[in-house]
């Protein structure tokens, strides 16, 4: 899996592009014409279907991820003022006890609904996740879910 991110306002296509061109050729992997395509939800992927893709957005940071295998990913700045009672009383299977807790188990949540698009609310529920958090962001938590578990990151920024 390649993670691409910017951290910067970036058109999410061209960032798409860029992060495809990239996993092509660190991973030997012949180039080929495609488009973006959206689902009615605006979830981007490939057509062909050659490689999965995965965007997330949070604050000025975009990231993407590109994979052989389905693969969802999600970044959540976790500076946010909320609820966290409120919320995990609601949502979660478990009692959430920390910000740190509850930012890792939402992103979870998030990359596993962009995984396996089963809704919000229930990935919410699960107690245990195939997934990680990367600690690769100061105030922000970034979660990846799926099987392909080798991960290079790329930075880029917007010139």
């Amino acid at each position: 899996m390649l993670i691409t991110f910017c951290i910067a306002p970036i058109n999410t296509d061209m960032l798409i592009s860029i992060a495809i061109t990239n996993f092509c050729k660190i991973n030997n992997y012949p180039e080929f014409d495609y488009k973006i395509v959206r689902n009615i939800g605006g979830k981007p992927s490939l057509s062909p279907n050659l490689l999965q893709i995965s965007v997330s957005h949070s604050n000025k940071i975009v990231v993407v991820a590109v994979s052989q295998q389905n693969i969802g990913i999600d970044i959540e700045y976790n500076k946010k003022l909320i609820n966290i009672e409120k919320i995990s009383t609601r949502f979660f299977d478990k009692p959430i006890n920390s910000s740190k807790e509850f930012f890792d188990h939402f992103t979870l949540s998030e990359a596993t609904t962009k995984l396996t698009q089963i809704p919000l609310p229930k990935t919410m529920k699960f107690a245990e996740f195939d997934g990680k958090i990367m600690p690769f962001f100061i105030d922000f938590t970034l979660a990846i879910a799926g099987e392909d578990t080798e991960i290079a990151f790329i930075e880029y920024y917007k010139k």
